[in-house]
């Protein structure tokens, strides 16, 4: 797991350009987007931003609640790998949000780093 440190974390009132700022300082493949309490609310990959360009060439002005997507997969920080597997075959989704009992990221799994550990 990426800790938080090392995670893309904004709020929705960002945009979609600095969302994309964020992704490559971070060198991430998604934001995660929080409430004023910090708490987990939506995502944005960059794989939304391929997919809304196609659509709309002025979407890096577009602020990340309007493009988002709500309530996105997560898992619990105290969940077992194996989990973590099954959310990612069932769901195929290339990043996975930790979040803690109230729903703060903590952490991101991104898929290419299951390949680093060993675990795909």
């Amino acid at each position: 797991m990426r800790t938080r440190e090392k995670m893309a974390i904004l709020t929705g009132l960002a945009t979609v350009n600095e969302a994309l700022d964020l992704i490559a300082r971070k060198r991430a493949g998604a934001v995660a987007v929080t409430d004023k309490q910090g708490r987990l609310v939506g995502i944005y990959t960059h794989g939304d931003f391929t997919r809304g360009y196609q659509k709309n060439v002025h979407i890096g002005r577009a602020k990340l609640a309007d493009v988002m997507i709500p309530k996105p997969i997560t898992v619990r920080v105290d969940k077992l790998a194996v989990e973590v597997l099954n959310l990612f075959e069932a769901h195929r989704i290339g990043d996975l949000i930790v979040v803690d009992r109230r729903n703060h990221p903590v952490g991101l799994v991104d898929a290419q780093d299951l390949a680093k550990v060993k675990l795909l």
